[in-house]
Protein backbone atom coordinates (compact mmCIF):
# COMPACT_ATOMS: atom_id res chain seq x y z
CA UNK A 1 0.00 0.00 0.00
CA UNK A 2 2.77 2.48 -1.16
CA UNK A 3 -0.06 5.43 -1.69
CA UNK A 4 -1.40 5.75 1.19
CA UNK A 5 1.92 5.76 3.31
CA UNK A 6 3.20 8.24 0.79
CA UNK A 7 -0.03 10.93 1.36
CA UNK A 8 -0.07 10.24 5.15
CA UNK A 9 3.61 11.30 4.87
CA UNK A 10 2.56 14.35 2.78
CA UNK A 11 -0.40 15.38 5.44
CA UNK A 12 2.74 15.10 8.52
CA UNK A 13 4.91 17.02 6.31
CA UNK A 14 2.38 19.61 5.50
CA UNK A 15 1.10 19.64 9.71
CA UNK A 16 4.54 20.29 10.59
CA UNK A 17 5.30 23.00 8.12
CA UNK A 18 2.70 24.47 9.03
CA UNK A 19 3.56 24.15 12.97
CA UNK A 20 6.88 25.62 12.30
CA UNK A 21 5.29 28.70 10.25
CA UNK A 22 2.65 29.13 13.08
CA UNK A 23 5.21 29.09 15.71
CA UNK A 24 7.51 31.52 13.77
CA UNK A 25 5.09 34.17 13.06
CA UNK A 26 3.83 34.12 17.06
CA UNK A 27 7.77 34.32 17.73
CA UNK A 28 8.12 37.02 15.03
CA UNK A 29 5.10 38.75 16.56
CA UNK A 30 6.15 38.32 20.31
CA UNK A 31 9.54 40.04 18.98
CA UNK A 32 8.43 42.87 17.34
CA UNK A 33 5.52 43.44 20.26
CA UNK A 34 7.99 43.82 22.69
CA UNK A 35 10.53 45.94 20.32
CA UNK A 36 7.76 48.19 20.30
CA UNK A 37 7.16 48.47 23.96
CA UNK A 38 10.75 48.30 24.89
CA UNK A 39 12.77 49.70 22.75
CA UNK A 40 14.92 47.25 21.50
CA UNK A 41 14.67 44.17 19.94
CA UNK A 42 13.89 41.48 22.85
CA UNK A 43 16.24 38.39 23.83
CA UNK A 44 15.84 35.42 25.84
CA UNK A 45 17.80 35.58 29.24
CA UNK A 46 20.16 32.06 27.85
CA UNK A 47 20.64 34.35 24.90
CA UNK A 48 22.30 37.09 26.52
CA UNK A 49 23.83 35.13 29.00
CA UNK A 50 25.78 32.87 25.44
CA UNK A 51 26.15 35.98 23.65
CA UNK A 52 27.79 37.83 26.53
CA UNK A 53 30.00 34.89 27.06
CA UNK A 54 30.87 33.49 23.23
CA UNK A 55 31.75 37.40 22.27
CA UNK A 56 34.16 36.94 19.83
CA UNK A 57 36.55 39.70 21.92
CA UNK A 58 36.51 37.68 25.56
CA UNK A 59 36.29 40.29 28.46
CA UNK A 60 37.73 37.64 31.18
CA UNK A 61 40.44 35.40 31.33
CA UNK A 62 41.15 32.23 33.32
CA UNK A 63 43.29 33.25 36.20
CA UNK A 64 44.91 31.18 38.93
CA UNK A 65 44.68 33.22 41.82
CA UNK A 66 41.40 35.14 41.13
CA UNK A 67 39.45 32.64 39.58
CA UNK A 68 38.74 34.74 36.64
CA UNK A 69 39.87 38.07 35.82
CA UNK A 70 39.67 41.19 33.08
CA UNK A 71 41.91 40.65 30.32
CA UNK A 72 44.36 42.79 29.50
CA UNK A 73 44.02 44.79 26.38
CA UNK A 74 40.34 43.64 25.75
CA UNK A 75 39.51 46.29 23.49
CA UNK A 76 35.73 46.75 21.85
CA UNK A 77 33.99 43.94 23.39
CA UNK A 78 30.09 44.88 23.01
CA UNK A 79 28.03 42.23 24.53
CA UNK A 80 24.76 43.62 24.43
CA UNK A 81 25.16 46.90 22.72
CA UNK A 82 27.82 47.44 25.92
CA UNK A 83 31.33 48.84 25.03
CA UNK A 84 34.07 47.19 27.48
CA UNK A 85 37.96 47.69 27.22
CA UNK A 86 40.27 47.00 29.39
CA UNK A 87 43.56 48.33 29.54
CA UNK A 88 46.95 46.49 29.31
CA UNK A 89 47.08 45.76 32.98
CA UNK A 90 43.80 44.11 33.23
CA UNK A 91 41.83 47.47 34.87
CA UNK A 92 38.64 49.08 32.93
CA UNK A 93 40.42 52.13 32.96
CA UNK A 94 42.54 54.61 30.35
CA UNK A 95 46.12 53.30 29.41
CA UNK A 96 48.52 54.60 32.29
CA UNK A 97 51.70 53.34 33.48
CA UNK A 98 52.38 50.86 36.76
CA UNK A 99 54.38 53.55 38.41
CA UNK A 100 52.13 57.20 38.61
CA UNK A 101 53.61 60.15 37.70
CA UNK A 102 55.19 62.57 40.04
CA UNK A 103 52.87 64.38 42.03
CA UNK A 104 50.00 61.97 40.75
CA UNK A 105 48.03 60.78 43.62
CA UNK A 106 46.16 57.24 42.67
CA UNK A 107 42.96 55.74 44.41
CA UNK A 108 41.83 51.93 43.68
CA UNK A 109 38.09 50.94 43.49
CA UNK A 110 37.61 47.42 44.53
CA UNK A 111 34.51 45.52 43.74
CA UNK A 112 32.34 43.06 41.60
CA UNK A 113 30.11 44.23 38.86
CA UNK A 114 28.40 47.12 40.68
CA UNK A 115 32.38 48.55 41.27
CA UNK A 116 33.12 47.37 37.40
CA UNK A 117 29.88 49.37 36.58
CA UNK A 118 28.76 46.34 34.14
CA UNK A 119 25.63 48.88 32.64
CA UNK A 120 27.74 51.34 31.62
CA UNK A 121 28.75 51.94 28.10
CA UNK A 122 32.44 52.71 28.17
CA UNK A 123 34.77 53.19 30.86
CA UNK A 124 34.33 57.29 30.32
CA UNK A 125 30.65 56.31 31.70
CA UNK A 126 31.76 54.11 34.89
CA UNK A 127 31.37 55.75 38.59
CA UNK A 128 35.03 55.54 39.12
CA UNK A 129 36.30 57.80 35.91
CA UNK A 130 33.38 59.92 36.68
CA UNK A 131 34.64 60.25 40.45
CA UNK A 132 38.24 61.09 38.74
CA UNK A 133 37.04 63.78 36.50
CA UNK A 134 34.93 65.47 39.92
CA UNK A 135 38.02 65.14 42.45
CA UNK A 136 40.19 66.98 38.85
CA UNK A 137 37.79 69.13 38.70
CA UNK A 138 38.50 69.86 42.58
CA UNK A 139 42.10 71.10 41.42
CA UNK A 140 43.17 67.20 42.65
CA UNK A 141 45.94 65.66 40.67
CA UNK A 142 44.20 62.29 40.44
CA UNK A 143 44.08 58.69 39.07
CA UNK A 144 40.89 56.41 39.91
CA UNK A 145 41.46 53.06 38.88
CA UNK A 146 38.43 50.68 38.36
CA UNK A 147 39.85 47.49 39.80
CA UNK A 148 36.53 45.59 39.56
CA UNK A 149 35.25 42.80 38.13
CA UNK A 150 31.75 41.22 37.43
CA UNK A 151 31.15 37.96 40.20
CA UNK A 152 34.53 39.21 42.47
CA UNK A 153 33.75 38.97 46.04
CA UNK A 154 35.52 39.91 48.96
CA UNK A 155 37.85 37.07 48.46
CA UNK A 156 38.86 38.07 45.12
CA UNK A 157 39.43 42.23 45.88
CA UNK A 158 41.49 41.35 48.65
CA UNK A 159 44.02 38.67 46.29
CA UNK A 160 43.88 41.34 43.85
CA UNK A 161 44.83 44.02 46.08
CA UNK A 162 48.01 41.90 47.33
CA UNK A 163 48.76 40.12 44.25
CA UNK A 164 48.38 43.32 41.97
CA UNK A 165 46.90 46.52 42.74
CA UNK A 166 49.29 47.77 45.66
CA UNK A 167 51.89 47.44 42.50
CA UNK A 168 50.08 50.66 41.73
CA UNK A 169 51.27 52.59 44.38
CA UNK A 170 47.63 53.97 45.62
CA UNK A 171 47.11 56.55 47.99
CA UNK A 172 43.82 55.35 49.12
CA UNK A 173 42.17 51.98 48.56
CA UNK A 174 38.04 51.68 48.30
CA UNK A 175 36.02 48.24 49.05
CA UNK A 176 32.55 48.46 48.24
CA UNK A 177 31.59 44.92 48.50
CA UNK A 178 28.73 42.52 49.54
CA UNK A 179 26.34 41.46 47.35
CA UNK A 180 28.67 38.96 45.44
CA UNK A 181 29.94 37.16 49.25
CA UNK A 182 25.68 37.23 49.62
CA UNK A 183 25.49 34.69 46.94
CA UNK A 184 28.02 32.71 47.98
CA UNK A 185 26.96 33.00 51.52
CA UNK A 186 24.04 31.36 50.60
CA UNK A 187 25.24 28.31 48.86
CA UNK A 188 24.38 24.77 50.48
CA UNK A 189 26.70 23.79 52.33
CA UNK A 190 28.73 26.60 52.51
CA UNK A 191 32.24 26.21 50.81
CA UNK A 192 34.43 28.59 52.80
CA UNK A 193 36.92 28.49 50.01
CA UNK A 194 34.23 30.42 48.24
CA UNK A 195 35.14 27.86 45.20
CA UNK A 196 31.45 26.77 44.74
CA UNK A 197 28.16 28.18 43.36
CA UNK A 198 29.22 31.62 41.66
CA UNK A 199 32.70 30.95 41.84
CA UNK A 200 32.11 27.76 39.72
CA UNK A 201 29.15 28.98 37.79
CA UNK A 202 32.19 31.92 36.13
CA UNK A 203 34.45 29.18 34.97
CA UNK A 204 31.55 27.30 32.74
CA UNK A 205 30.05 30.43 30.92
CA UNK A 206 33.05 33.48 31.04
CA UNK A 207 33.91 31.31 27.53
CA UNK A 208 36.21 28.85 29.02
CA UNK A 209 34.09 25.91 27.45
CA UNK A 210 32.45 25.49 23.94
CA UNK A 211 28.72 26.15 24.97
CA UNK A 212 26.25 25.69 22.26
CA UNK A 213 22.71 26.82 22.76
CA UNK A 214 19.88 24.92 22.35
CA UNK A 215 17.75 26.48 19.60
CA UNK A 216 14.43 26.67 21.56
CA UNK A 217 16.62 28.58 24.05
CA UNK A 218 16.43 31.42 21.78
CA UNK A 219 12.70 31.62 21.81
CA UNK A 220 11.27 34.64 23.57
CA UNK A 221 7.62 33.69 23.20
CA UNK A 222 8.73 30.45 24.54
CA UNK A 223 10.69 31.48 27.85
CA UNK A 224 7.17 34.22 28.32
CA UNK A 225 5.13 31.34 28.09
CA UNK A 226 7.30 29.04 30.48
CA UNK A 227 7.36 31.56 32.84
CA UNK A 228 3.87 31.94 33.34
CA UNK A 229 2.53 28.58 33.24
CA UNK A 230 5.90 27.44 35.79
CA UNK A 231 6.78 30.12 37.56
CA UNK A 232 8.67 28.07 40.10
CA UNK A 233 10.82 26.75 36.64
CA UNK A 234 12.28 30.17 36.30
CA UNK A 235 13.67 29.95 32.87
CA UNK A 236 16.95 32.27 34.75
CA UNK A 237 17.73 29.41 36.81
CA UNK A 238 18.34 26.09 36.63
CA UNK A 239 18.40 25.41 40.34
CA UNK A 240 15.57 24.04 42.40
CA UNK A 241 13.17 26.76 44.54
CA UNK A 242 12.30 24.80 46.80
CA UNK A 243 15.41 24.59 49.21
CA UNK A 244 16.61 28.34 49.18
CA UNK A 245 18.24 30.02 52.13
CA UNK A 246 16.11 32.49 53.95
CA UNK A 247 19.16 33.16 56.37
CA UNK A 248 23.16 33.45 55.75
CA UNK A 249 25.21 30.81 57.42
CA UNK A 250 27.53 32.19 60.65
CA UNK A 251 30.14 31.04 58.92
CA UNK A 252 29.64 33.04 55.82
CA UNK A 253 29.53 36.30 57.57
CA UNK A 254 32.88 35.08 59.70
CA UNK A 255 34.64 34.50 56.46
CA UNK A 256 33.24 38.05 54.59
CA UNK A 257 34.49 39.92 57.97
CA UNK A 258 37.85 37.73 57.72
CA UNK A 259 38.03 39.12 54.10
CA UNK A 260 37.62 42.49 54.71
CA UNK A 261 39.87 42.44 57.98
CA UNK A 262 42.57 41.00 55.61
CA UNK A 263 41.93 43.90 52.69
CA UNK A 264 42.01 46.95 55.51
CA UNK A 265 45.29 44.81 56.28
CA UNK A 266 46.95 44.84 52.86
CA UNK A 267 45.76 48.52 51.87
CA UNK A 268 47.18 49.36 55.51
CA UNK A 269 50.61 47.61 55.02
CA UNK A 270 51.51 49.36 51.33
CA UNK A 271 50.99 52.42 52.96
CA UNK A 272 47.10 53.23 51.88
CA UNK A 273 43.70 55.06 53.50
CA UNK A 274 41.16 52.55 53.46
CA UNK A 275 37.68 53.39 52.31
CA UNK A 276 34.97 50.77 53.24
CA UNK A 277 31.75 51.12 51.54
CA UNK A 278 28.28 49.29 52.25
CA UNK A 279 25.99 48.28 49.42
CA UNK A 280 22.41 48.13 48.69
CA UNK A 281 19.83 45.41 47.00
CA UNK A 282 16.58 46.94 45.98
CA UNK A 283 13.56 45.80 44.49
CA UNK A 284 11.82 48.62 42.34
CA UNK A 285 8.09 48.76 42.65
CA UNK A 286 7.48 49.38 39.64
CA UNK A 287 9.40 46.37 38.43
CA UNK A 288 8.58 43.74 41.25
CA UNK A 289 8.22 40.73 39.19
CA UNK A 290 11.54 41.34 37.24
CA UNK A 291 13.29 42.50 40.05
CA UNK A 292 12.48 39.41 42.28
CA UNK A 293 13.35 36.95 39.12
CA UNK A 294 16.69 38.91 38.89
CA UNK A 295 17.43 37.94 42.08
CA UNK A 296 16.25 34.75 42.09
CA UNK A 297 18.57 33.86 39.13
CA UNK A 298 21.45 35.73 40.66
CA UNK A 299 20.78 33.81 44.22
CA UNK A 300 19.69 30.65 43.27
CA UNK A 301 20.26 28.97 46.92
CA UNK A 302 18.56 32.52 48.74
CA UNK A 303 15.08 33.35 49.00
CA UNK A 304 14.70 36.65 46.42
CA UNK A 305 13.17 38.37 48.60
CA UNK A 306 15.67 37.50 51.70
CA UNK A 307 18.29 39.59 49.28
CA UNK A 308 17.76 42.73 50.93
CA UNK A 309 17.80 41.62 54.68
CA UNK A 310 20.62 39.46 54.49
CA UNK A 311 23.01 41.70 52.88
CA UNK A 312 22.33 44.36 55.39
CA UNK A 313 23.87 41.73 57.62
CA UNK A 314 27.37 42.07 55.63
CA UNK A 315 26.70 45.66 55.47
CA UNK A 316 27.02 45.49 59.24
CA UNK A 317 29.88 43.44 59.15
CA UNK A 318 31.46 46.36 57.04
CA UNK A 319 29.89 48.96 59.82
CA UNK A 320 32.06 47.23 62.32
CA UNK A 321 34.81 46.22 60.59
CA UNK A 322 35.60 49.96 60.09
CA UNK A 323 34.41 50.81 63.17
CA UNK A 324 37.37 48.30 64.95
CA UNK A 325 39.74 49.39 62.37
CA UNK A 326 39.14 53.22 62.52
CA UNK A 327 38.80 52.84 58.59
CA UNK A 328 35.90 55.20 57.08
CA UNK A 329 33.26 54.26 56.42
CA UNK A 330 30.65 55.26 53.44
CA UNK A 331 27.31 54.24 54.46
CA UNK A 332 26.15 54.05 51.02
CA UNK A 333 23.26 51.62 51.82
CA UNK A 334 21.91 54.06 54.63
CA UNK A 335 22.42 57.60 53.44
CA UNK A 336 22.06 57.47 49.93
CA UNK A 337 18.34 56.76 49.19
CA UNK A 338 18.04 55.62 45.69
CA UNK A 339 15.73 56.97 43.27
CA UNK A 340 13.76 54.70 40.31
CA UNK A 341 16.14 55.95 37.38
CA UNK A 342 19.01 55.69 39.92
CA UNK A 343 19.60 51.60 38.57
CA UNK A 344 18.33 49.31 36.16
CA UNK A 345 18.31 46.26 37.86
CA UNK A 346 18.20 45.41 41.60
CA UNK A 347 21.33 46.67 41.83
CA UNK A 348 23.40 47.88 38.85
CA UNK A 349 23.80 51.79 38.22
CA UNK A 350 22.08 53.62 35.50
CA UNK A 351 23.74 56.33 33.82
CA UNK A 352 22.19 58.60 36.72
CA UNK A 353 23.05 56.49 39.01
CA UNK A 354 26.82 56.36 38.31
CA UNK A 355 27.21 59.91 38.15
CA UNK A 356 25.13 60.74 41.69
CA UNK A 357 26.82 57.69 43.29
CA UNK A 358 30.23 59.01 42.42
CA UNK A 359 28.99 62.89 43.36
CA UNK A 360 28.13 61.18 46.73
CA UNK A 361 31.72 59.50 47.68
CA UNK A 362 33.70 62.07 46.14
CA UNK A 363 34.29 64.56 49.48
CA UNK A 364 35.10 61.11 51.04
CA UNK A 365 37.54 60.07 48.59
CA UNK A 366 38.99 63.66 48.48
CA UNK A 367 39.44 64.36 52.17
CA UNK A 368 41.48 61.15 52.35
CA UNK A 369 43.59 61.47 49.13
CA UNK A 370 44.10 65.25 50.93
CA UNK A 371 45.69 63.59 54.21
CA UNK A 372 47.76 60.80 52.78
CA UNK A 373 49.48 63.63 50.45
CA UNK A 374 49.98 66.10 53.28
CA UNK A 375 51.61 62.83 55.00
CA UNK A 376 53.66 61.84 52.21
CA UNK A 377 55.03 65.85 51.56
CA UNK A 378 55.65 65.75 55.70
CA UNK A 379 57.72 62.45 54.93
Amino acid sequence: MPFPMKATLRSSLIVIAISVAGLGTLEATTRVYLRIVSGEWPQTYQEYVHDFVTNEDPLMQKHPYLNVAPLPNATEVTPHGTHFNINALGYRSPERPLMPPAGVLRVICSGGSTTFDVRANGYENTWPWLLEQQMRGDDLDVEVWNAGAPGWSSLENTLSLLIRDIDLKPNVVVLFAGINDLQLGSCKPFDRLYDGCQAQWLREILGFADWQLPWYDRLVLLEKVNGRLFPEKDPRSELSATDRRSVLAEEALEKFEHNVQTYVAIGRNAGAAVILITQMVRIRKEFADEDLAYLKDLFPELEPQAATTELERLNDVTRRVAAEKHVVLIDMARDLPLEAADTLDPMHFSPQGSARFAHFIAPVVAAQLARTGTEAAGD
